[in-house]
């Protein structure tokens, strides 16, 4: 048996693949909440910033609420971000190639889809 062979990870069973599913089912629900969520933030710090001031000087709320808007902003983006990472892992798992890297094509360690279920590359190519 090759030293590779010994260190590489096993293939993901029926039943890990049905458990990562459901994270992934679970966590991309979560996204869409908190994306929700955040798109009510941005309107409700534009509505607020409407027929108001745009100096600072005369409005020193200002400065906060477009901190937040941006805050807000970046928050929502990395989320969908992670959404398509999601889709990406579901289309993965409905065609069969679920925990597989796309680069080196081995197995991508159990350890690693539990940590980061939508990783679609293993520890040594993402490295």
């Amino acid at each position: 048996m090759s030293s590779q062979t010994m260190t590489s990870p096993r293939a993901l069973t029926g039943a890990q693949r049905d458990k990562l599913r459901k994270r992934l089912e679970f966590d991309m629900e979560d996204l869409h909440s908190q994306q929700d969520l955040l798109r009510l933030q941005i309107e409700s710090a534009n509505e607020s910033r409407r027929g108001v001031a745009t100096d600072e000087s005369e409005d020193p709320e200002g400065s906060s609420l477009a901190f937040e808007r941006a805050q807000a902003a970046s928050l929502l983006e990395q989320s969908i971000r992670h959404s398509l990472e999601i889709s990406h892992a579901l289309g993965k798992l409905d065609a069969g190639t679920y925990g597989t890297c796309e680069r080196c094509e081995s197995h991508i360690a159990q350890a690693r889809l539990d940590a980061r279920p939508a990783a679609a590359l293993c520890i040594r190519c993402a490295s």
